[in-house]
Formats: structure tokens, sequence, C-alpha cells
């Protein structure tokens, strides 16, 4: 028992992947055809070997220093990239800054929680996840429509980049061994949620380049008609939980082991 506690599971990773993922999106500047090519038969499937080897390289073994040094650095990148998101988020739909003054306290739970109360919140987070994803599905159902899906996207320019993120390649020391495994398939759950907000916006917007925050405006739900905001404070709040989340991973990631290379 104390081993699972020391460790995340499966569920809290993937909570953090989605919850970038999400953030980071495919520019509608992509053809959904082109992107679900070479964003899932391509990219996804490169990804999932990659965390694969990278799993049976780490797992049961205590890692190098310069593993962990790298490691590290990746999930300290994703930390600071999700609050630079999450603040500008605040500062421009609720004209807040207060995600600032509530740091200290953050990265300090975060760094002091163990991971089994992260693990605990996150079985939480996924039901209300599951509730904002169904809400946002019906608010919208009966404004897509499959012909729009065909429409040429408007040549813009921006370039996309599939998303790569440290936990992708430290499952197999943040998680407990028995579960490492399932770690291996976080790429694709990465790019399910992006693919689903991209045909969204397909499927609603068409070829024309609209703000992905456009989709959730375009909610409707008979006598309510706007729930952009209350979508917008539940990825706020899975974004305050995967910056904890990464903390309590960067001290769990030193407080292993170091092995002296000879």
């Amino acid at each position: 028992m104390k081993q699972h506690a020391e460790r995340f599971t499966p569920a809290a990773l993937t909570l953090s992947i989605v919850t970038a993922a999400l953030a980071d999106g495919i520019p509608q500047s992509v053809p959904a055809r082109r992107a679900l090519w070479l964003g899932g038969a391509v990219s996804t499937v490169c990804l999932c070997v990659l965390s694969a080897l990278a799993a049976a390289a780490l797992q049961n073994k205590v890692p190098s220093f310069t593993v962990r040094l790298a490691l590290t650095a990746g999930l300290f990148m994703e930390l600071l990239h999700t609050l630079a998101q999450a603040q500008g988020l605040c500062t421009a739909e609720f004209s807040s800054m207060a995600l600032l003054g509530f740091l200290p306290l953050l990265l300090w739970a975060g760094w002091g929680v163990r991971p089994a109360s992260w693990n605990a919140s996150a079985r939480v987070l996924w039901w209300f996840a599951a509730v904002g994803g169904l809400v946002c599905l019906l608010g919208l159902a009966g404004q897509l429509h499959w012909y729009r899906l065909f429409a040429p996207a408007q040549p813009t320019g921006a370039n996309w980049s599939v998303p790569v993120y440290a936990e992708y390649f430290a499952g197999a020391l943040l998680c407990s061994a028995r579960s490492a495994r399932r770690t291996v398939w976080l790429p694709v759950w990465g790019f399910a949620v992006q693919a689903v907000a991209l045909l969204g916006s397909a499927l609603l917007f068409g070829g024309n380049a609209y703000p992905r925050l456009e989709l959730l405006r375009a909610w409707n739900g008979g006598s309510f008609s706007r729930m952009d905001a209350l979508l917008l404070l539940l990825w706020l709040l899975c974004a305050v939980y995967r910056v904890a989340m990464l903390c309590t991973a960067i001290r769990l990631l030193w407080q292993q082991k170091i092995e002296v290379q000879p």
C-alpha cells in the first residue's frame, strides 16, 4: 500500500495531459483530414513507441542524474507553460490576476502534498470533466453539420507541430510498476481530445478560422445561451491541478536514490 501511495496513477497523468492538450489544440488553419492523419496515424503512433521504449528502459530502475535532470527540465517547462496559459485566460476572460496571488500557496501545496492526494483529486476532476464534456456536446449538437467538414480551410500561414509532453517519458518513474504500462497510451489521450475539439470546430465553422473559445461561446441550451464561463472555470480548475501535480512529480523524481555513473 505504501508503494502505491507514493506514486501517481495513470488517471492522474492522463488528466494532466488532457488539460494541456485542450489548451494547446490544433489550429483551424490545418485541414481536419490532414491533422487527423498526421497527428493520429503517424505522430501518435511514433510517440507511443517512444513512450514504450522509455518505459522499458526506466521501469524498476533508478534513473541516472542525466535522465532525472532532463525530465525535470521538461516538467518544469510544462509547469510554466500551463501557468502562463491559465493566467492569460484569467486576464482575458475574467480580468483577474488572482492566480498570481494564489501561486505561492499552489506551489507549496504541490511540493508538500503526497501523490495519493492528487490521485484522489483526479478521480473527482474526471467526473467534473465528463459532465462538462457532456453539457458542451448537448449544447452544440444541433449546430454541427457534416458538410462543413469538407469545406477548405482558409490559409493563415500558421504552422502546427504535435506537442510532446514530458509525462510521455516519465510514466515509468511516476507510476507504480504495475500501472506504468498504461502510461504508454498517454499520447493517444492527448491527440484524442485535440481531434475532438478540431472536429467540433470544423463541423460548426467549416473552413473559417475562429478562436477556439468561439466553440464554447456558440453553446446554446434553450433558455441558457452562455455556458463558456463555467466551462472555462472547469479548465482553470484542471490547470491548477496540473501545476500543483507537476511540482509533486518533480519532487518525486528527486526523492529516488541517484544512480552514480562509473
